[in-house]
């Protein structure tokens, strides 16, 4: 599974792993390990946008890519 990562008012996570290019997706052989993965990066809140979508209302953003978004979200409510 590849993903790529776009993030809302922050481009780092807890731990200080930086998010990669919106443009360079990152492989994960199973959703096990990318969830293990971001439990050790503290990636945080975040949702799933699927491929070739357009704009968002709710988290006012695009994905015009053949994989996956990550989208993060702020730590706050």
């Amino acid at each position: 599974m590849k993903l790529i990562f776009e993030g809302r008012n922050d481009n780092q996570t807890g731990s200080g792993w930086k998010y990669p290019l919106e443009t360079d997706p990152v492989e994960f052989e199973t959703l096990q390990e990318f969830v293990e993965w971001a439990h050790k990066v503290e990636l945080g809140r975040f949702e799933f946008i699927p491929p070739n979508t357009g704009w968002r209302d709710r988290l006012a953003t695009t994905n015009h890519t053949p994989y996956w978004m990550v989208y993060t979200q702020n730590g706050y409510d």
